[in-house]
């Protein structure tokens, strides 16, 4: 596994509705990267492992 692959960094480009629980707050998170020319890269999402806290915190930014 090269370095690349442990480590990233990662700007937040948009957020999926949540449903139930999360419906007040976001379902996940949509990722990008920047690539070599400077560019924004989806490089995919994160959903979980968000305290309650963290998910209206991040949903007030967000807004």
């Amino acid at each position: 596994m090269t370095a690349d692959r442990l480590r990233t960094e990662a700007v937040i480009v948009g957020a999926v509705p949540g449903n139930g629980a999360n419906a007040t707050t976001f379902g996940g998170l949509v990722l990008a990267a920047h690539t070599s020319d400077g560019r924004l890269r989806c490089i995919g999402g994160v959903g979980t492992g968000f305290t309650a806290a963290s998910r209206r915190s991040i949903r007030a930014a967000l807004d």
